[in-house]
């Protein structure tokens, strides 16, 4: 199969991009508890957080909460990464192209599932208080999420699709 230099640019670009913007979200990600400031933090979570500043303990939840995204972004990218590798290579659909794109669609989903977790964590650790002995326990599902869950269900399906082109692919090839 010839390659497409279009697509083989394209997906270079996408390549450098992606590990580009997930450099920098793992900086911001890390340096946001290391400065413990409102304007680094999400809005979702700046209500819930202290006045008087984060304790040494928040910090480092909220770094340790702060992976949980950060994990499933990864993992999304290292499948895109894959996807454009094999499109570059001139592989549009390979006999991996199926799977790949299932997994994208479940790193895709995951990160929906990260973000919604992430923010209900995020909002326990703030106002976790030894002295009062009280937690707050507030659920964060934005509507970016939902757009999340419903992109990464569709993915899915979508590699289900190209499998089953495939499949039909090389029945129809071998009864010629």
């Amino acid at each position: 199969m010839p390659t497409n230099l279009q697509l083989t640019r394209a997906s270079r670009r996408l390549r450098i991009l992606s590990w580009t913007a997930g450099c920098v979200a793992l900086a911001v990600g890390s340096m946001r508890w290391f400065f413990a400031d409102k304007a680094w933090m999400p809005p979702a979570v700046v209500a819930w957080m202290p006045w008087g500043g984060l304790s040494a303990w928040q910090r480092i939840a909220g770094f340790a909460i702060e992976m949980i995204p950060f994990a499933a972004a990864f993992y999304t990218l290292v499948v895109l990464n894959s996807i454009c590798a094999g499109y570059a290579r001139g592989e549009l659909f390979g006999p991996q192209a199926g799977t790949a794109y299932r997994s994208l669609g479940k790193g895709v989903l995951c990160l929906g599932v990260a973000n919604a977790l992430y923010a209900t964590l995020i909002i326990a650790v703030f106002t976790f208080s030894l002295e009062k002995r009280a937690i707050v326990l507030g659920f964060g599902l934005s509507l970016a999420d939902l757009y999340l869950l419903i992109v990464g269900g569709a993915m899915m399906m979508l590699g289900h699709v190209m499998e089953e082109a495939r499949r039909l692919h090389q029945e129809n090839s071998e009864f010629v």
